[in-house]
This record gives C-alpha cells, structure tokens and sequence, in this order.
C-alpha cells in the first residue's frame, strides 16, 4: 500500500498489511478489515489477530489521556484547597461581624400564673388545733407548660401539705411568708426536675446558669447603686427560684383558725 510508512499488523494467512501513521485505533481496524475483505471475500472470522491487535483492550486507556486526566486531577487540588480556605475565612469572619458568641439565655415568665384547682386547708404542727387555709397559684417559666404539671400534681399537692403541716402558728406569720413561698416553690422544682427527660435535665441546667449570671449581674448592679452609679436598666426580675420551672408561688387566700 502507498503512503507514510506506520505500523504493521498480522492479516490472515500471515500476509502483513502497513497501516498509515497517525492513524487512530478504529481506522486502522476499519482499514483493516477493507484489505482482508479485499484479499479473502467472505464472511469474516469475529476473532481475527488485526482486530485484536490493532484494538487497544478493554479498560484500558491510552498513555496520552492517562497522562491529560492525572494532570487535570491534580490542577483540580489547588483551587479546591484554596476555596476551603475562603470558604473557612468568611465563615470565621461573618461569625465575627455577626457577633458569633452564643446568644444570652433570658428567662422570662410566662403571662399568665397557674392556680391549684382547690384550697388546702391544713392542721398546723402544735398544741393549739389551729388550721390554716390557703389558696396557691404557681408562675411557671416560659417555656414550660401547664400541662406538664399534671403528671407530677398528686405529689406535688402531697408535699405542699407535709411542708403546711410541719409548720407552727408562728412560722406562718406575715414576716416568715417569704421564706415560705420559696420553700414551697423549691419543693416543686425539685420533683419536677426528677420528672425530666434527659434533655430537659440538660435545658434545665442552661436556665441555672442563666440564673446565676442574672445573680452577679444583680449583685453588680446593687454595688454600682451603692457607690451613687446609674442602676441598669436590665435588671433582671427577683424571683424565688430564678431558674425554674417553677419561678414563684403566690398565697392568694392566706386565713389561719
């Protein structure tokens, strides 16, 4: 055959056939099976050596784009890095100009106080068979629900009786009132909290150090006052227990007999 002389391949009957250079795979198998055609008309055997020879086999690829696609990988990696560290910056700065600190937990109240569906009417401890008959409502936490209270009410009535029941004439005075309320209102907190899931045993101890921070800050607050600065205007609320769930207990019917 004319031409630029390029690569030999076997043909049938051990006759060689010169293919031209450059050609690609498939001309040459194309190229091929014209010149067997041309000197063995006939069907084809599926298996002949030119075929095979000249096709390169399967899963392999030519050196050339092996060499393209490794270079492209790895001209791949330095952009790839260098996004990760923009990415990594600008989330680092947006967290700084947004201010990226944790949000301060504030514990507020919820609008509305939750009574006890009846009065207690207790014998108070002493020789005097005097009773005591009091109405009770609860202020509860924001975010914790009246409906939550009902599972735990039978004990939590139970050990408001047992505290009324524990105490004298004069420990139910006017001045011991307070003392009083907070005694009660930690009674409850403290079934409450046995009551929790998990996560809300970990939410409650988020509240006690929001609570113990509003503390200091009303500490700090006080001794600015004392030393004739302008008090702060986010004071926060004086509660019997600041951290809840349950943040006060009112008497809204006090009577001794």
């Amino acid at each position: 055959m004319k031409g630029t002389r390029g690569t030999w391949g076997v043909g049938r009957g051990g006759s060689s056939v010169e293919l031209p250079k450059g050609a690609s795979h498939i001309s040459r198998i194309t190229l091929t099976s014209h010149v067997l055609r041309t000197l063995n008309p006939g069907p084809q055997p599926a298996d002949n050596l030119v075929v095979r020879a000249c096709a390169p086999e399967a899963g392999q690829m030519p050196e050339q784009a092996k060499e393209a696609t490794v270079a492209k990988k790895k001209g791949k990696l330095p952009v790839i890095v260098m996004m990760l560290v923009l990415l990594g910056g600008g989330g680092y700065f947006g967290m700084k100009m947004k201010g990226g600190a944790p949000q301060k937990l504030v514990i507020k109240a919820a609008p509305e106080t939750v009574p006890f569906d009846k009065e207690f009417l207790v014998n108070l401890y002493g020789p005097n068979n005097t009773y005591l008959r009091v109405e009770i409502s609860l202020e509860l936490r924001e975010d914790f629900k009246k409906e939550t209270l009902d599972p735990s009410m039978p004990k939590i009535k139970n050990k408001v009786i047992q505290i009324f029941r524990s105490k004298g004439l004069q420990d139910v005075s006017a001045e011991k009132t307070d003392d009083l309320q907070q005694q009660i209102a930690k009674s409850i907190n403290e079934i409450l909290i046995c009551n929790m899931t998990g996560e809300e045993k970990k939410a409650q101890i988020e509240y006690e150090k929001a609570a113990a921070d509003a503390a200091r800050a009303q500490s700090a607050n006080v001794a600015s006052k004392a030393n004739g600065a302008s008090p702060d205007s986010d004071q926060p609320e004086t509660w019997a227990c600041p951290a809840g769930p349950v943040l006060n207990v009112y008497f809204t019917s006090f009577t001794t007999q």
